[in-house]
């Protein structure tokens, strides 16, 4: 007699994610443009390391932080979105986001 034994296989072996992200704006596999957005990100943050090692190369310490402050202002003062004051019913839910 041949007895059903279950099947061992990778196919009968449920799998779970092992890390599970927020939900977003998609739920898809990154496109060519959420690459892109990666990418100059990547180089954005990582390009301003060697610029600070070239700079205190060249500069004084306070020198290369007050351009780092000067640029930030400079940033700020072109995006006023970045800037905007947050309505008041929002407020709780940034408070408790911040915890």
């Amino acid at each position: 007699m041949d007895s059903q034994k279950p099947k061992l296989g990778p196919e009968s072996v449920q799998r779970r994610a092992l890390v599970t992200t927020a939900d977003g704006a998609s739920t898809e596999a990154f496109e060519a443009t959420d690459w892109a957005l990666t990418i100059m990100v990547s180089l954005i943050w990582g390009s301003s390391f060697l610029w600070i090692a070239i700079g205190l190369d060249s500069l004084t310490p306070s020198s290369v932080a007050f351009g780092r402050l000067a640029l930030g202002a400079a940033a700020l003062g072109l995006l006023p979105a970045a800037r905007r004051t947050v309505p008041g019913p929002e407020l709780p839910k940034l408070r408790r986001a911040a915890k």
